[in-house]
């Protein structure tokens, strides 16, 4: 591995081949603590062995149930919403479909 030349005439730029060196702070004390609040199956402290993880926060699940019960009720509504919208023609009642559609495609890069 190539060190960084530290001439002041290169402007500390890196040429081909250089490398820069950035340390890192580890943030265990977090992961620590992130990994207390995810369990495995079974309650325990999940840790690096495969598998399933819960989180262990009841008001988080809470969190994440509510939201999905949202998300289900909101899709399974959702076509009733655009039942009662009109629908709106695509082009002219005289014109025909393909060539609206060809003069859309043809002066679409004309609008902003």
């Amino acid at each position: 591995m190539t060190k960084v030349n530290q001439d002041d005439d290169d402007d500390h730029i890196l040429q081909d081949g250089d490398s820069y060196h950035v340390p890192m702070i580890a943030m265990d004390a977090l992961q620590r603590s992130v990994t207390y609040r995810i369990t495995d199956a079974f309650g325990r402290p999940a840790g690096s062995a495969p598998g399933y993880v819960f989180n262990a926060d009841m008001s988080a699940r809470r969190r994440v149930e509510d939201a999905y019960l949202k998300y289900e009720e909101r899709i399974t509504n959702a076509w009733r919403d655009h039942a009662s919208k009109p629908m709106t023609p695509v082009a002219d009642a005289g014109q025909d479909p393909y060539a609206a559609y060809e003069a859309r495609v043809t002066n679409a890069w004309r609008t902003p």
